[in-house]
């Protein structure tokens, strides 16, 4: 299937997650969270993957603390923060070099 880097969602499910600084973290298991665009009924390209721990992904997809209060552009603004954030660690991790984002 076009757009899957099994790779680099392993990797992603290995790091801390992304809205840690908001606190009520569940710890343990971190998902990753497809964050990108996607056409109906499709997932987004693995590559915009996002580190998130249960807690906070059922909250993002939710609307839930801590993003119930956040404006949408102010939700996307963060995930793209988010995105680059994860991509520019990958790229700069052991075996992240031939990253093509």
């Amino acid at each position: 299937m076009a757009g899957e880097d099994p790779e680099y969602v392993h990797w992603v499910k290995r790091q801390r997650c992304a809205a840690a600084t908001f606190g009520g973290c569940s710890g343990g298991f971190v998902h990753a969270h497809h964050a990108g665009e996607r056409g109906l009924g499709k997932r987004a390209h693995d590559e915009t993957c996002v580190p998130l721990c249960s807690t906070h992904h059922r909250a993002w997809h939710d609307l839930h603390q801590p993003f119930r209060h956040m404006p949408r552009p102010e939700r996307m603004a963060w995930i793209a923060a988010q995105i680059c954030g994860t991509r520019h660690r990958y790229r700069n991790a052991d075996g992240g070099e031939s990253m093509a984002f």
